[in-house]
């Protein structure tokens, strides 16, 4: 059989305390537990996670993930790393300098890919398909 504290947070099996000597020492709040809340406690199913707090040791089903949250976050990275590969094209254009063919190229890919991510719409998260950047398209 075993018994758990609130005030200690702790589990107490009975052959235990048959051996306390000093009985002052055992928490007073002892409840007993299941064996199989206890089992569930240490291996909780799947979705599930332990929680022992001022109601005692328990299983809670945990929180479904925020998809909308966590696509603007995916969506905040990418364009922030957009602004980072335009970045040296920005600066030379403010300075009066001339883009290669290339580096034209390349710019004009990222402001397009800039422009779907931007218009991709978060509220159907998790069914999301990101557009695809242009490093991922030159290694194709």
């Amino acid at each position: 059989m075993m018994y758990f504290s609130i005030n200690s947070q702790g589990f107490y099996p009975d052959t235990l305390l048959a051996n306390f000597e000093d009985k002052a020492s055992i928490p007073s709040d002892l409840k007993e537990i299941s064996d199989e809340d206890y089992n569930n406690f240490f291996n909780p199913p799947n979705g599930y996670y332990s929680v022992f707090d001022d109601k005692g040791p328990r299983v809670e089903k945990l929180p479904e993930p925020d998809y909308v949250s966590q696509a603007n976050s995916e969506k905040k990275e990418i364009i922030n790393s957009i602004s980072s590969k335009i970045s040296v094209y920005q600066t030379k254009l403010l300075i009066g300098r001339k883009l290669t063919d290339e580096e034209n190229s390349d710019l004009n890919g990222w402001l397009d890919y800039s422009d779907k991510v931007n218009a991709v719409d978060t509220s159907t998260a998790p069914n999301i398909t990101w557009p695809t950047s242009p490093d991922d398209e030159s290694t194709t």
